[in-house]
Order: structure tokens, then C-alpha cells, then sequence
């Protein structure tokens, strides 16, 4: 049987309500950019803000996922924020999102 593969595209966003400076999203990464529904995709960026963030998420077509800090300890001014998972066949548009108000 074949394999099916997907290419993914890298968009940065920033949404919700901003006090002050706006969190930034960058380094963003996806690694490997193309696979079989077989590969575990990881998706990494780096969130710059002194607080912690409500959430920053990795959405993959219309499909939104939670990211997880790889920091230990106490939060400083930063930090770098992970998922890995199999994706569906298919071309997928990727959008990494952030925001600093907690609702």
C-alpha cells in the first residue's frame, strides 16, 4: 500500500485582547514538513511574554491542539511550547496561536 503524504504551511498569528506589549510567536517549526499519516509530526514555537500565557495552540486545517511548555521550574520571560501527533491525509494549512489574557 502507498503512502499518503500532506505539506504544511507556517502562518504566525497573535489573537485576543492585549495589556501592554503583545505576546510574540516566533521560531516557529514543523518538522518533518511532509509525511505519511504514519509520522508523528512535531510542532514547536517559542512564546516571549514575562507572564505565562492562556494558552498557545497549533491549529493543523480546522483542527485546534493544545501545546505544552518544555520549560521546568518557574516561568521568566519565556519559553518554547510543543505538540507531536499523527495528521490526517491531506494539505494543511498550520496557524500557531498565543495570547496572554486568561478568560
Amino acid at each position: 500500500m502507498g503512502s499518503i503524504g500532506f505539506a504544511l504551511f507556517v502562518v504566525l498569528t497573535v489573537v485576543g485582547p492585549v495589556l501592554g506589549a503583545p505576546p510574540k510567536l516566533r521560531d516557529a517549526t514543523v518538522t518533518p514538513r511532509a509525511a505519511t499519516t504514519t509520522t508523528t509530526v512535531v510542532f514547536e514555537v517559542s512564546y516571549d511574554r514575562m507572564s505565562f500565557p492562556a494558552y498557545v495552540r497549533v491549529r493543523v486545517g480546522t483542527r485546534a491542539y493544545t501545546m505544552s511548555w518544555q520549560g521546568s521550574g518557574e516561568w521568566r520571560s519565556g519559553g518554547r511550547f510543543r505538540n507531536a501527533g499523527r495528521m490526517p491525509a491531506g494539505i494543511h494549512a498550520v496557524v500557531f496561536e498565543g495570547s496572554s489574557v486568561r478568560d
